[in-house]
């Protein structure tokens, strides 16, 4: 039995937040939903009619007894990755970065140009901007091309591309059949064979450093350029949990498994050619395409 709760990642999200995209279960799950949310008949309908659900709700009371979906178990609660150092530190220890990175003391540090400051806490962008103030982390500011991740599920590797704004915040995924398995051919269509073999011999050596703490995570990274070429970051940031990329596939999985590929994204307005998951009046809406 399950509830949904992102507060549980990050004690400052604010609490009408917490349960903000917990309806996604419904198109994952056929099992009770705990939830302190009352959801209208109206969407409940609107589930039925186009997707042929039929949730089943009870309201939360307590947690005890219940299991955070978005995490695998337990364990991930406390995981050392909700700190952003946990991966740096690795990171540096093993020379992975063309470009400059470090941490940083105090707001008195140095404060060069073309910089972003990443807090230690904070995961989907959170805690990452221009502002050094409560920063931990000092990383050049690079000209993102693709934003992906790199999902390791027990052994099994999926890979999908994401939408990030330009305030570092995620807004949404593509996930496409041909490319989901194979980090090589989905590399190949933006990068050289050279930077792709690279990256891969620091992506199997993270993997291998975050098999010691967990089966179940994401590591988010993207491609950029410099100086006129193609480069890819070894990682940002290591969500031990499930993603938002994560339920997209396990939507699509359960529901859209013969489309080749279909484009999930989270805004304030619904967007021409897409299709509701979300109830209408949310603040912010969660739909998909079959067509962009």
């Amino acid at each position: 039995m399950y509830y949904f709760d992102f507060n549980e990642l990050d004690k400052t999200i604010p609490s009408r937040f917490a349960h903000m995209f917990e309806y996604l279960f419904f198109f994952i799950e056929e099992d009770i939903l705990h939830t302190p949310k009352c959801y209208g008949e109206e969407y409940f309908r609107y589930l039925k009619k186009e997707y042929n659900l039929s949730p089943k709700i009870e309201k939360l009371k307590k947690t005890s007894g219940l299991q955070n979906y978005i995490f695998f178990n337990s364990n991930q609660i406390n995981s050392p990755f909700m700190k952003k150092s946990t991966l740096l530190k690795f990171q540096l220890e093993n020379k992975f970065f063309d470009h400059q990175v470090r941490f940083i003391k105090n707001v008195l540090d140095s404060n060069p140009e073309n910089m972003i400051y990443k807090k230690d806490l904070g995961f989907s962008g959170r805690g990452v901007s221009e502002s050094k103030k409560g920063a931990a982390i000092e990383e050049e500011k690079l000209n993102r091309l693709i934003d992906f991740s790199i999902f390791y599920n027990d052994g099994d590797l999926l890979i999908y591309q994401n939408f990030v704004d330009d305030n570092f915040q995620y807004k949404g995924t593509i996930i496409e059949s041909e490319y989901i398995k194979s980090i090589n051919d989905f590399l190949l269509r933006f990068v050289g064979n050279s930077t792709i073999e690279d990256f891969i011999n620091k992506l199997t050596l993270t993997i291998d450093f975050c098999k010691k703490h967990t089966n179940h995570f994401c590591l988010d990274s993207f491609i950029y350029e410099k100086k006129g070429e193609k480069l890819i970051h070894p990682g940002c940031e290591v969500n031990d949990r499930k993603t938002m990329g994560y339920l997209f596939h396990e939507i699509k999985k359960n529901l859209f498994n013969l489309e080749e590929r279909i484009t999930f994204k989270i805004s304030k307005n619904q967007l021409d050619g897409y299709k509701l998951l979300s109830p209408s009046n949310d603040s912010l809406l969660i739909q998909y395409s079959l067509e962009a």
